[in-house]
């Protein structure tokens, strides 16, 4: 496993650990720092050129600054509200050829103070390493207890949210498949369905009862043959009127024949008259019980039809008026299970974004950051 360390070399020691850095000449008040893996694996020029960044950032100059400051005041013109600005104008940090190395010297400033920026460049730079890698560390140790936490907090959450959902009977939270809104979304649509045939039956009877007093006021059945033909026609069909009507249909024909031989004053033109009166009486008298039963069949249909749309009609109303309170009553508990399941997957989108950053604090653990070595001091 790669493991960070960073350190600061005496000038002593140079020899024997800067390699071919220390073979590089550097100007005066220039110094030295060599990057590598902590297994000694060699820097890429990308990693090179990342630390070279680094050394000449804010944060790492901000603290060179204030070292310096806090030495004996930081050296003109390295001062005020734009002083990183400025050393950073006049620092150059280049690689050294050959080696995995950078070369950190000033060339602005006071001559007798360019040794001493260097120096305090340099111990900011080793010292912003070891603060990340304890940062790190730290961070690590705070994440893993947020995350034992989110993760007690969100099982919590579930255990909550299953007892909720059991207590309440909810199968879904979606209004589209909550089965108490489908009900009365069912329930509603076979109302609309079934509304005109209520309306018919109950117009139907309606009908019905005001031809029943316009036969009263008339003393005649007609009207309601006229209004419902099949009576008329199972009246006409029957054979006792089939006969009767024959018979009086026989007697008008004998009686057309009998007033052009002899005149309408004719006694026998008299007879027949007499005899096709009693033929109609005899037709009518045939006629009135059929057709007195077959009305009463028929109001009794009627009847029966319009009650049981107004009691369909009242049960359908009931069942809507029962669904939607269903519905209504549950909105509550509804709104209450999607507040906590909001809650819970925010958790877990917390313990997700935890667990993420874990995972990659660890790997930068497993891989190990680039070691920064001054091998050479100004």
């Amino acid at each position: 496993m790669r493991g960070a360390s960073w350190g600061i070399l005496a000038l002593g020691a140079v020899a024997a650990l800067a390699g071919g850095c220390k073979s590089e000449s550097a100007a005066p008040g220039a110094g030295v720092v060599r990057i590598e893996w902590p297994d000694g694996a060699p820097a890429t020029p990308a990693m090179l050129e990342e630390q070279r960044t680094e050394l000449a950032s804010d944060a790492v100059l901000a603290d060179a600054l204030a070292r310096l400051a806090k030495a004996g005041g930081a050296p003109e013109p390295y001062g005020g509200p734009d002083a990183v600005a400025r050393l950073r104008a006049d620092l150059r940090v280049e690689r050294v050829p050959g080696a995995d190395c950078l070369g950190v010297r000033l060339e602005g400033g006071p001559e007798n103070r360019r040794a001493s920026v260097v120096r305090a460049v340099l111990e900011a730079f080793v010292q912003s390493k070891r603060e990340r890698e304890s940062g790190r560390d730290k961070r690590r140790k705070e994440l893993e207890t947020e995350r034992d936490s989110l993760r007690r907090r969100a099982a919590d959450a579930e255990r909550n949210l299953g007892e909720l959902r059991t207590r309440l009977g909810l199968v879904t939270t979606d209004p589209a498949a909550d089965e108490r809104r489908v009900r009365l979304e069912a329930l509603g649509a076979l109302a609309d369905r079934r509304r005109p045939a209520f309306d018919r039956a109950k117009a139907a009877w309606d009908e019905f009862q005001a031809l029943q007093a316009q036969a009263a006021d008339a003393k005649n059945a007609a009207v309601f043959l006229k209004a419902y033909p099949r009576i008329a026609e199972a009246i006409e069909s029957d054979p006792g009127v089939a006969r009767a009507r024959a018979e009086v249909e026989r007697l008008e024909k004998n009686l057309e024949s009998l007033r052009a031989k002899y005149g309408d004053d004719a006694e026998p033109v008299r007879q027949m008259l007499a005899k096709l009166e009693e033929a109609r009486a005899e037709l009518r008298i045939c006629r009135a019980p059929l057709a007195q039963a077959l009305l009463e069949e028929k109001a009794a249909l009627l009847r029966r039809d319009r009650d049981r749309a107004v009691r369909d009609e009242e049960e359908l109303a009931r069942e809507t008026g029962e669904a939607r309170a269903a519905a209504e009553r549950i909105a509550p508990d509804v709104e209450t299970f999607r507040r906590h399941e909001k809650e819970f997957a925010d958790l877990r989108a917390r313990l997700g974004e935890t667990e993420e950053e874990l995972t990659r604090l660890r790997v930068e653990a497993a891989v190990g950051q680039p070691a920064a070595t001054v091998v050479r001091w100004p």
